[in-house]
């Protein structure tokens, strides 16, 4: 599997993507709408669907968010460097629908959050996320997918991602 050569949102490019459902419903301008459905595979022992999947489809919805302001000649995507979820309630195998949004696009960073929902429309679940955009070096436009990583200096700590 090749990461990120290019970017169809008709064609999941993870297997991860089918496990958990995904299908794109909106991806522009830093907004994202991804939709999810969630069977048995995802209950843990408690019979309730286990907190990475939460995580997972917000983390999803961040992505997407990102990802649809970045410069894909000139950035790979994103990674994660931080996340905090907040588990609001329980949730069960069904349709879930995530919300993501960019706060704000850094030269090297992204601010972004998101929002979980039941097929009932209750927030089940939300996050923050600080993401990295990994440089394509410019021989890579040519011959492959090798990625050099910039480096962060914090000058001041976020304190609020709302």
């Amino acid at each position: 599997m090749t990461p990120l050569q290019g970017f169809d949102p008709d064609k999941p490019f993870s297997q991860i993507s089918e496990l958990i459902g995904r299908e794109l419903v909106l991806m522009e301008n830093g907004l994202s709408e991804v939709h999810f459905e969630l069977g048995d595979i995802w209950l843990n022992m408690q019979g309730i669907l286990h907190g990475g999947a939460f995580a997972t489809m917000l983390d999803t919805a961040c992505g997407v968010a990102a990802r649809s302001v970045l410069d894909i000649e000139k950035y790979r995507g994103q990674v994660t460097l931080e996340l905090k979820t907040s588990y609001l309630k329980a949730g069960y195998p069904g349709k879930y629908i995530a919300k993501g949004k960019v706060l704000r696009m850094g030269r090297s960073v992204s601010f972004s959050e998101a929002v979980l929902l039941n097929d009932e429309g209750q927030e089940v679940a939300q996050r923050g996320k600080l993401g990295q955009k990994p440089r394509f070096r410019a021989q890579n436009l040519v011959s492959g997918p090798k990625t050099s990583f910039q480096s962060l200096t914090w000058r001041a700590k976020p304190t609020n991602l709302r």
